[in-house]
C-alpha cells in the first residue's frame, strides 16, 4: 500500500496542500497493454457494513432526507488494471434498487475520458485533483438533477465496465500492426 500524502505537521513541504504534500512523480497516464486486468479488484461484502449503510438509509428516510450514491470517476488507467469492477457496481445497484436509491456511477460516462482526462484530471489514479475536482461537483449537480427531473440519461452512460472497456483503445500497436 502507498501512502499518497505524509502530513505536513511531520515533514515541512513548499509543496503543501490542505495539509498534506502533493506527490509530483506520479504519471496517471499508462501502458494500458501492459496493465491490463493485472490488479482484480478483491473484496468482500462485510454484513455488518451492509446492516449499517441499510440503517443509515433507513434513519434518513425517517427524517426526509435524500441519499444518492455515487461512484466519482477514476481514471483510465485504474479501470484498465482493475478487475471485478461489474461484480462491484451491481452490488452498489442492487442496494439502491432495494432502496429506491438513485445510483450514478460516473466511470460509465461515456464521455468520461474526454471530459476526465487522465493526463490533467487526476492527482493519482483514484483522485481528480484541483479545477477538475470542482468541475465534478459542479457536473455531478447537474447530472443528478437531470435524473430528478426525470431525463433519461441512459444513452450518456454505459450499463456496464464491459461495455465500457469495449470501446478502449488499450492496444493501440496490435492496431498498427494489423493495418
Amino acid at each position: 500500500y502507498v501512502l499518497d500524502g505524509t502530513n505536513s505537521k511531520t515533514i515541512p513541504n513548499p509543496d503543501m496542500y490542505k495539509g498534506y504534500f502533493r506527490r509530483l512523480d506520479y504519471d496517471v497516464t499508462a501502458d494500458y497493454a501492459a496493465i491490463y486486468n493485472t490488479d482484480p479488484l478483491e473484496f468482500e461484502v462485510v454484513d455488518e457494513s451492509m446492516e449499517y449503510m441499510q440503517k443509515t438509509v433507513d434513519l434518513c428516510k425517517e427524517n426526509g432526507i435524500e441519499i444518492i450514491l455515487v461512484n466519482v470517476p477514476n481514471s483510465r488507467a485504474m479501470i484498465c488494471r482493475r478487475t471485478n469492477l461489474d461484480l462491484y457496481r451491481e452490488i452498489y445497484q442492487e442496494f439502491a434498487d432495494e432502496n429506491d436509491l438513485i445510483f450514478v456511477d460516473f466511470n460509465l460516462l461515456k464521455t468520461k475520458d474526454e471530459v476526465f482526462p487522465d493526463k490533467y484530471a487526476y492527482f493519482n489514479e483514484e483522485h481528480l485533483a484541483g479545477r477538475y475536482a470542482n468541475f465534478y461537483t459542479a457536473f455531478m449537480v447537474d447530472t443528478i438533477a437531470r435524473i430528478e427531473s426525470g431525463e433519461d440519461l441512459s444513452d450518456e452512460f454505459f450499463d456496464s465496465y464491459e461495455a465500457y472497456e469495449m470501446i478502449q483503445d488499450y492496444y493501440p500497436q496490435e492496431k498498427e500492426k494489423a493495418q
